[in-house]
């Protein structure tokens, strides 16, 4: 999703940039050059993504994302839910938001930064999901699919140029003074963000101890069935991690095949309760078919899923962690087997997956080192004095 949309919201500007400075004859070219390397550039580029995702694309020709939409508060309206305004709104974007009418000003009024300031509005509008038609009109279906807060982050980054030359504008004029003022507002941004993390309602109630659960799942053969947590929240991840036995959840909502998941609007079994009638029918489904995939173990930290299980035939066993964690199990589940898909990537794609993605990174970093901007290069061997850097920007 970066790809197909966050290059997009960061090359147009790019370009059209490049247009404004050859019209304008700030450097050398014409505007037929700009469009050929542009082009050019992109067949290149196209053809390192088509090789450096090649085990994606694979996989999502195999397997079309059948999923039905998940809700997420990303796609709700800010203006209307307070909690999911400081969310993904308040708290991402901090002391930045009284920059905004600055970046208005100065961006519309200078020709030069009209790109990126109509870069960041668009990818602005965008991430405020479903406070405005906009998106959806925008997206269709993808509306439904992605969640918002990647273009929250994408905004900032493009508007940090602007905010950069009013930090700059600010030292030059109020130097000591306007040093404090920034110093405070990027303090008080950080400071709400780690106190979001503290008293914001989606925090999780108090920690679990999945260690003797990794346990349980490692000895005597218990790894021979499949498991489910419920309400582990993020600690799913953990216990997948550490464990040897398999589970019929996941934390990748794109990659969870079984159709006991894909049915139903709900993330993952373990949070099913979040989900309202959809996320419990999932998990309904999952416990009716608990046979067919050798579920035989369900680790539960909530009691909220327990008359489920009872009603469906599961018994209390073992209690974990000073009685917050039961464990749940049915006698009569054989153990678990292979299902035959073709889902599963061959050992080639997954050495191009662990390799090229994390290696074509290192590759832009060296690259970025052993070629630097040739012009970037001359004006540093320049004297500029002090503040009059975003002067010549301007």
């Amino acid at each position: 999703m970066t790809l197909i949309f966050g290059a997009v919201l960061f090359a147009i500007p790019v370009l059209w940039l490049a247009y404004l400075d050859v019209r304008e004859n700030r450097v050398e070219g014409s505007g037929g050059g700009v469009l050929t390397r542009a082009i050019m550039f992109g067949a290149i580029v196209g053809i390192g993504v088509g090789a450096v995702l090649l085990p994606y694309w694979i996989a999502i020709l195999k397997h079309p994302i059948h999923q039905m939409p998940i809700p997420h508060d990303s796609r709700s309206n800010y203006f209307l839910n307070f909690q999911t305004g400081i969310n993904y709104f308040i708290v991402p974007y901090g002391a930045m938001i009284l920059a905004f009418p600055f970046m208005l000003w100065r961006g519309a009024s200078i020709s030069r930064l009209r790109p990126l300031l109509f870069g960041f509005w668009v990818t602005f509008i965008l991430a405020l999901g479903g406070s405005t038609p906009l998106p959806k009109l925008l997206l269709g279906r993808a509306f439904d699919i992605l969640t918002f807060e990647r273009f929250t982050l994408w905004a900032v980054v493009l508007a940090l140029p602007l905010v950069g030359l009013l930090a700059a504008e600010v030292l030059d004029r109020v130097q000591n003074a306007g040093a404090f003022v920034l110093a405070l507002a990027a303090i008080c941004s950080f400071g709400m963000a780690l106190t979001w993390l503290t008293i914001n309602p989606y925090r999780p109630a108090q920690a679990i101890d999945v260690q003797p659960v990794i346990n349980f799942l490692n000895r005597d053969g218990h790894d021979n069935y499949r498991f489910l947590t419920l309400g582990f929240g993020a600690e799913l991840a953990k216990v997948s991690t550490y464990s040897t036995a398999g589970s019929v959840d996941g934390d990748y909502n794109s990659a969870r095949l079984l159709p006991e998941m894909t049915q139903y609007g709900s993330a993952q079994l373990t949070n099913s309760k979040f989900y309202a009638a959809a996320g419990m029918e999932s998990l309904r489904a999952m416990l009716r078919h608990s046979n067919q995939y050798g579920l035989k173990f369900i680790f539960v930290h909530d009691t909220f899923y327990e008359p489920l299980l009872v009603f469906t035939g599961w018994q209390r066993i073992e209690t974990y962690d000073n009685g917050l964690v039961t464990l749940w199990t049915k006698n009569d589940v054989p153990p678990a087997h292979r299902i035959a898909s073709d889902a599963m990537p061959s050992a080639f794609e997954g050495l191009l997956w662990g390799t090229l993605p994390i290696g074509s990174s290192f590759l832009a970093i060296l690259l970025i080192i052993l070629f630097p901007e040739r012009r970037r290069a001359e004006q540093e061997d320049e004297e500029v004095p002090f503040g009059a850097e975003h002067r010549y920007v301007a």
